[in-house]
């Protein structure tokens, strides 16, 4: 990758250096550990989701497996970028 893009490389090792957005990044964390706690809460006391019906848990398996697909594949696409931003020069076609 350092042969093909410097710049990138350099903008993938220090991400925060391009003034990444904070907010994004602690909101993401706080809804990781939000539905981590509502799991932990729902197994050990709440018991909202024991009587899942076949059908729907069937129906979340296959969203849950495009989504992981999904993952995969923008993993190892070529260019990812922890930035979110249009430049004329990176664009692909």
């Amino acid at each position: 990758m350092l042969s093909v893009d410097p710049g990138l490389a350099q903008e993938r090792a220090h991400p925060l250096a391009d003034r990444q957005d904070a907010d994004a990044r602690f909101g993401a964390g706080f809804l990781f550990l939000v539905t981590v706690g509502f799991a932990a809460m729902d197994v050990g006391r709440l018991h909202q989701s024991d009587a899942v019906p076949v059908p729907v848990s069937i129906i979340a398996l296959i969203v849950f497996a495009a989504a992981l697909g999904l993952q995969i594949w923008a993993a190892r696409s070529s260019r990812k970028s922890p930035a979110i931003r249009v430049t004329e020069h990176r664009i692909p076609y």
